[in-house]
């Protein structure tokens, strides 16, 4: 996943056509899409920033590990 995914899910949430030209795809909507996706690996980023404190993760998820 990968923000590349997040038009063509909002897409789909909003009950519309994803257009051929977005390369992502819809993120799935259950255990077993995502099996069938096949993704492996997933990739986030978190940032929040408050008066007394900045927090900035980056992880990696693949086979089971983070």
């Amino acid at each position: 996943m990968g923000m590349i995914d997040l038009a063509p899910t909002f897409c789909q949430i909003a009950g519309g056509e994803v257009p051929e030209w977005m390369e992502g795809q819809p993120l799935p909507a259950s255990d077993d899409e995502a099996q069938g996706q096949g993704r492996q690996t997933v990739y986030t980023q978190y940032e929040s920033h408050t008066p007394d404190a900045s927090i900035i993760m980056n992880a990696v998820y693949a086979d089971g590990f983070r």
